[in-house]
C-alpha cells in the first residue's frame, strides 16, 4: 500500500466486485505469472541457460544470474508487467 497505492486499490477492487471475486483474480494472477516465467525460461532455454522455478523465483548457476534478470526483466516489460527483477546469492 505504501509504494503502490493506486495499483493496490485498483486490486482489491477487482476481487470484490460481483464479477470478479477473489479467486478469479487470484486465479488470472497466477496464470499471467507462469505465462511470464515460461517466456523467460524458453528465451533462456534458447541461449542454453538453465532455470529452474519455484514459486515467483528463478533459480540458475550464480554465473548466469545477471543474464536471467535481464531476460526477466525485458519478458516483464513486453508483457507490460511493471515488476524489477532482483538477483539474490543464497546459501
Amino acid at each position: 500500500m505504501e509504494k503502490e497505492p493506486a495499483l493496490m486499490k485498483r486490486l482489491i477492487d477487482r476481487k470484490y466486485t460481483a464479477e470478479r471475486r477473489y479467486k478469479i483474480t487470484s486465479q488470472e494472477m497466477m496464470n499471467l505469472e507462469v505465462a511470464l516465467m515460461t517466456s523467460v525460461i524458453e528465451r533462456l532455454d534458447a541461449e542454453g541457460i538453465l532455470a529452474g522455478y519455484v514459486y515467483d523465483a528463478l533459480f540458475c548457476k550464480q554465473s548466469d544470474a545477471e543474464r536471467v534478470k535481464i531476460v526477466m526483466d525485458e519478458e516483464a516489460a513486453n508483457m507490460g508487467i511493471y515488476t524489477v527483477a532482483k538477483v539474490s546469492y543464497g546459501n
